[in-house]
């Protein structure tokens, strides 16, 4: 765990002084957003809750800056989103599901961005899946929430499984086009589950 955080800070380290060296070369701005999301995770794992906040937020703004500047990079645009969908992650994991789903949106908005320029985009839509997902657990984790009221309790347990539908599509649709990713396997039967989850929930 701790070798992993001490080679993300050095990358880190190696990054800022090429972007302070050349801050207009767009690569190494990418990158250097790569290494903050890097060490992000790592000190999340280390449960270093503030820094991993931190360097989530500063790859964030980065990818941000870079897609509002090259619109049409599908490759920005798709890395943007994961990090997004990382942070959302995160966010969810340590309790701030507020954040967690506002974060998830912007991955979802991303993908379905790049699904819609290029349907046969198994990264994108691979994203924009996952991102459903997500957003289907927090949805989740609000209707299980202490003190929810009935009447909300339905409502998000409803929107979760709607969530986890629009992801269960895609991932069915990857998998009868024969471009579901041996990584993504396991989710047609995940999803599956949380579905059956909110159905025990509603009934």
């Amino acid at each position: 765990k701790s070798g992993a955080r001490e080679s993300w800070r050095q990358a880190v380290q190696i990054y800022e002084a090429l972007v302070a060296a050349d801050p207009s070369d767009a690569f190494i701005r990418r990158d250097s957003a790569v290494g903050y999301r890097g060490l992000a995770a790592a000190l999340a794992k280390n449960s270093d809750r503030a820094g991993a906040r931190t360097n989530f937020g500063k790859a964030v703004t980065i990818f941000h800056e870079l897609a509002a500047k090259d619109p049409s990079n599908a490759l920005v645009s798709y890395q943007q989103s994961q990090t997004y969908l990382k942070f959302s992650t995160f966010l969810s994991d340590t309790g701030d599901v507020a954040g967690a789903i506002e974060n998830a949106r912007e991955a979802a908005r991303i993908g379905e961005e790049l699904v819609t320029a290029s349907s046969n985009n198994n990264s994108a839509g691979s994203i924009l899946a996952l991102s459903y997902l997500q957003l289907g657990k927090c949805n989740a984790l609000l209707a299980s929430k202490v003190g929810t009221s009935p009447d909300k309790q339905t409502a998000f347990w409803s929107d979760a499984r709607k969530l986890y539908q629009k992801s269960l599509n895609l991932w069915r649709e990857m998998k009868r086009e024969g471009t579901l990713s041996g990584i993504d396997a396991d989710k047609l039967d995940e999803v599956t589950h949380e579905i059956a989850n909110c159905d025990a929930a509603l009934k």
